[in-house]
């Protein structure tokens, strides 16, 4: 894990977190051994527990990160909050079709529940970004890690079949994490 936060922890603990979301490449690399340290170093530590949207990184070995970890897309409700995990990785560019059933139902429940009042989508990519300004001017400002994703895969049909109705009903936010290469994307 990131220096960076590892560096934060004993912070972060002060904060009486609920939980960490981690927006993917908690890893250099999916080897057992960056898994062993992240298990050392970040996820035993923490005294609230941590979810990752997996990330590149995190995935290399899929079986492994599997076999360790659990699921890459999942929701739960917690709280006030609807939380929702996808996998960008599973399928280049695209949400699959099982991941697109889990969310589609994740959002039903979210909205049929009186005591939800958010629904939060965690994801690695930017499957969302549309900014045509930044897209002509690539990594020249900020943008995204990988820009093959832009305007391809079926994230804009998701986007106004299942979430932008979610969203009249109840607010929805979406996070990515892939941003970080080329400028801060992150306003």
């Amino acid at each position: 894990p990131a220096k960076s936060l590892l560096d934060q922890m004993p912070a972060l603990e002060k904060l009486e977190l609920r939980m960490l979301v981690s927006l993917g490449d908690l890893v250099k690399h999916s080897e057992a051994e960056d898994f062993d340290l992240l298990d050392q170093l970040l996820l035993q530590p923490a005294i609230y527990p941590v979810f990752n949207a997996a990330g590149n990184h995190d995935v290399e070995n899929r079986t492994l990160y599997e076999e360790r970890y659990g699921a890459t897309y999942y929701s739960f409700r917690d709280a006030s909050s609807w939380m929702i995990f996808l996998d960008t990785e599973r399928e280049n560019c695209a949400i699959d079709a099982p991941q697109r059933e889990m969310l589609a139902g994740a959002l039903d429940a979210a909205l049929r529940d009186d005591e939800v009042r958010q629904i939060f989508i965690f994801m690695h990519k930017t499957l969302f970004f549309k900014n045509e300004r930044l897209f002509e001017l690539k990594k020249e400002i900020a943008g995204p890690n990988v820009w093959d994703c832009y305007g391809v895969g079926n994230f804009a049909e998701i986007l106004s079949g299942l979430i932008e109705p979610a969203a009249r009903q109840k607010p929805v936010y979406l996070f990515a994490g892939d941003v970080g290469a080329y400028g801060n994307l992150s306003p």
